[in-house]
């Protein structure tokens, strides 16, 4: 999950299998509170026992998720978070659902930004990610593992 408000909450349902990652967009919304958050999660029968890694800068947000009974975790982030998870995530074969519009329109326009040469710089342009980071603190904080051992299990 990535928080937002003005930017959208994007709570995703993500699978991994061998170097298959499963992915179907739940909420996709602006403008919500945490209790509306809550509310729609309720109201889509969200799973509160299926475990849920957020954005950790949000650490007020994964409370009142805890609270409402949600099975909740802060995800890891640190240095090099962002370019680790984003080369973990291309070593996988991503499938979307189709319903997942707002992620598949983020992942159309992921990408890394360049210099006035047009050479690629290892920094992603931060705009339209939300899907994206939710993504990849689920593969950075569940699946990643540096020492390159497997660390695979199901999730949702």
């Amino acid at each position: 999950m990535d928080f937002g408000f003005i930017n959208p909450n994007a709570l995703l349902r993500i699978y991994l299998r061998e170097k298959d990652l499963y992915v179907d967009e739940l909420i996709y919304n602006y403008k919500q509170t945490n209790q509306e958050l809550i509310q729609n999660m309720n109201y889509l029968k969200i799973n509160k026992h299926k475990l849920i890694v957020a954005d950790s800068e949000r650490p007020e947000s994964i409370e009142e998720l805890k609270r409402a009974g949600y099975n909740i975790i802060p995800c890891k982030k640190g240095q090099n978070s962002i370019i680790e998870g984003i080369k973990h995530l291309q070593g996988l074969q991503i499938h979307i659902t189709s319903r997942s519009t707002n992620t598949i329109k983020e992942i159309q326009s992921y990408q890394w930004k360049v210099d006035k040469d047009n050479n690629v710089i290892e920094t992603v342009e931060k705009s339209n990610d939300h899907s994206m980071d939710a993504i990849r603190y689920v593969v950075y904080t569940l699946y990643y593992n540096p020492e390159g051992r497997p660390n695979i299990r199901w999730i949702e």
